[in-house]
């Protein structure tokens, strides 16, 4: 199983126990926007988009990831990469505004 697959299997999991978050797991399958980024999350009413992407400097973003992260921010949504599941925790817990 590679590295970012564990940690998107953790990211869910935790999601899952969170009763006041709502989100979804993109898939790439040619029919949906490409580079969307894997994780779509409602926290509180904000819009969170995180891409997740293996720690040891492997993973890359895309261009068309990266203009997908900046198209929500700009749109004031919250979008941003994360390679790590604590720091992934944070984010999403200070988007809910619980940190």
């Amino acid at each position: 199983m590679s590295k970012e697959k564990v940690l998107q299997d953790k990211c869910i999991g935790w999601l899952k126990n969170q009763p006041d978050i709502w989100y979804m797991k993109t898939c790439a399958n040619g029919i949906q926007k490409a580079g969307v980024p894997d994780l779509i999350i409602c926290a509180k009413g904000k819009f969170l988009a995180i891409e997740l992407k293996r720690d040891d400097g492997k993973g890359v973003v895309h261009p068309r990831q990266q203009i997908n992260i900046n198209q929500i921010n700009n749109a004031k949504g919250i979008a941003c990469v994360c390679d790590d599941f604590e720091r992934f925790k944070t984010i999403v817990n200070e988007t809910k505004g619980t940190l």
